[in-house]
């Protein structure tokens, strides 16, 4: 029986706002390298999350939110507007 999971990316900006992209994939590792290799594109949402397009929660986090996995999208955007100082500090390292 195939896979019935479907994973995409989704882009944070320090402020919470996000975008999704690379939807409809198969695999947690296929959006890990999507994003990857995904160069300077997204320089405006550089908090990278994989999310289960099934559950709507993160299934991976390759960023400096560990505690984010198993939060949904819009858990996430709140944990980061409360962290927004955090995220420029970051950036700005």
């Amino acid at each position: 029986m195939p896979n019935q999971h479907k994973f995409k990316a989704a882009h944070f900006a320090p402020d919470g706002v996000y975008v999704t992209d690379a939807t409809g994939s198969d695999s947690i590792q296929e959006v890990e390298n999507y994003i990857d290799n995904m160069g300077s594109r997204w320089y405006f949402y550089p908090f990278p999350f994989v999310i289960s397009e099934t559950t709507g929660k993160v299934r991976s986090c390759n960023t400096a939110f560990p505690e984010c996995k198993n939060m949904t999208i819009e858990q996430v955007s709140q944990h980061i507007k409360l962290n927004e100082e955090y995220c420029y500090a970051m950036l700005n390292s």
